[in-house]
């Protein structure tokens, strides 16, 4: 629906034999209005007969999205103000938090979050040992000058251990009964978009080995899962869930798993019966946690070191939303010579 002519001959199911490919297209409709969608390759998984077309190493599924959408979206900054981020590491003489606070000054990243002809808004929260808390006592700002004076005044390092997990928790269902955000997501705004800074692991007490996480981890994917399937939380409160870590991968050999098991080995390594302070931490940032998070939150993970890394990745955070997208995939040519389905 409301595809331009010019382009409608591309949201026709198209299969070329010779080369292996199938063309779609992808259009979503919430009680049956088209509602405009943000995806990239890594967000969508495709099913030729029940069989995953991902081949590791090999590109076979792309997205060309069409028709940018003007859509008013609620960014949801949730920034870890533990005491780590103080910390001062790299060439540049920055301390964490001001690599942070100079990338989410940087103009191309609050343009982002205020896009030219939308009411678009940033609700800024920091977790320092605890439950977030609004930066400023602000819960939702509503332009980019106002954004930029509390980011200067008011992101300070504080103490405190990281609970990470309970922040994102925090963000993807009970910030739904805030009345600010509520009024903010209901004036015609999308589902929110969740973006999630840390610059370590969940730790919540000095003794917390990275085995205690497992559990914690799987409680998260679970609400995650149930919150993105409409399942729990507010309805029409169905956030996408970005990760951002600031630092270096802790776990370099980390693939993000198909479904939501977590098991000791898979997230801590040989690591699992080590204590996180002083210790596991100090190997980089828990890119695995984040990844896996971001996956099932419907967004994706990146792992960035400096200003600008960051900066980068606030921006594709911050993805443009299309009415619809053609997805092209390859298949062996063999699979195309009967009839099929694809999930």
């Amino acid at each position: 629906d409301g595809i331009r002519d010019p382009d409608r001959h591309l949201c026709y199911p198209f299969i070329d034999r010779a080369s292996g490919t199938v063309r779609l297209a992808i259009q979503l409709a919430v009680d049956g209005q088209i509602t405009p969608m943000a995806l990239n390759e890594d967000s969508v998984s495709v099913y030729h007969q029940g069989k995953d077309v991902a081949v590791p190493g090999e590109t076979r599924v792309k997205l060309i999205p069409h028709d940018e959408a003007q859509t008013n979206n609620l960014f949801v900054l949730l920034i870890d103000g533990s005491g780590s981020m103080a910390v001062v590491d790299g060439d540049d003489g920055l301390s964490r938090m001001e690599k942070l606070r100079k990338a989410l000054l940087r103009r191309d990243v609050v343009e982002s979050f205020f896009p030219a002809g939308t009411a678009s808004a940033v609700s800024p929260l920091v977790f320092r040992g605890g439950l977030p808390e609004p930066l400023g006592g602000k819960w939702v700002v509503n332009d980019a000058k106002e954004y930029r004076q509390l980011v200067k005044s008011q992101l300070q390092v504080g103490s405190g251990f990281t609970y990470l997990y309970q922040a994102v928790r925090f963000a993807a269902t009970t910030l739904a009964e805030n009345p600010e955000v509520r009024q903010a997501v209901e004036n015609g705004r999308k589902a929110p978009t969740i973006i999630a800074l840390t610059d370590g692991f969940n730790n919540e007490r000095p003794q917390d080995l990275c085995g205690d996480n497992v559990a914690r981890l799987q409680e998260l994917l679970t609400t995650l899962r149930d919150v993105r399937m409409g399942r729990g939380g507010v309805r029409g409160f169905q956030p996408d869930l970005f990760t951002v870590g600031l630092g270096r991968k802790a776990w370099r050999r980390f693939k993000v798993p198909e479904g939501i098991e977590v098991k000791p080995r898979l997230l801590c390594e040989r690591w699992a019966d080590q204590v996180i302070n002083g210790n596991v931490e100090n190997m980089g940032v828990d890119n695995a946690a984040l990844e896996w998070m971001a996956k099932v939150g419907g967004g994706k993970g990146y792992v960035r070191r400096d200003a600008d890394g960051l900066a980068e990745a606030f921006i594709a955070a911050a993805q443009k939303r299309y009415a619809w997208y053609e997805l092209r995939y390859r298949v062996d040519p063999f699979h195309l010579r009967r009839s099929f389905t694809v999930t």
